[in-house]
């Protein structure tokens, strides 16, 4: 009787589970999550090694997001991320960076973006007192313009 039991739950599990993944439009990568397959350090010239090895801050190079692509133009990656370091540093601090990137990210209906830079807010002491991610706000014509209440 549990053997039976636990099997139907097993089944109905596995079926929620597979059934609720997304499956991916045929032209994306699964890995990198885009139309372009994750760069290969491997496959780089030495300066295009030096960049991703620049890029990867010594950490195992993420597959998806914008440094990994980037590196399919290491000359423009380069000071694209020295760039991308230097605001997160400036007068400013890491704080408000994160705060304007989340700002930019509703601005836009950008829910990839807002993930992206929601626990970086939170970990640089940005205390979000009304979280509303991108698709949480409902239509723009219905919504405000910017509904994040936030304090440093």
């Amino acid at each position: 009787m549990w053997s039976r039991l636990f099997g139907l739950v097993l089944i109905v599990v596995s079926v929620a589970v597979l059934g609720g993944q997304p499956q991916l439009a045929s032209d994306i990568h699964p890995e990198s999550l885009s139309r372009l397959p994750p760069v290969q350090r491997g496959g780089l010239d030495a300066n295009g090694q030096r960049v991703y090895d620049v890029i990867a801050g010594g950490r195992a190079m993420g597959r998806t997001g914008p440094a990994a692509i980037s590196l399919y133009s290491p000359g423009a990656a380069e000071p694209i991320h020295h760039l991308n370091q230097y605001l997160r540093k400036t007068v400013a601090g890491s704080q408000y960076f994160e705060l304007s990137a989340l700002l930019a990210a509703r601005e836009f209906d950008q829910q990839y973006e807002w993930s992206g830079h929601e626990a970086a807010a939170l970990s640089a002491g940005q205390r979000l007192t009304a979280p509303i991610s991108a698709t949480q706000s409902g239509s723009r014509s219905s919504s405000p313009r910017i509904a994040i209440i936030a304090s440093p």
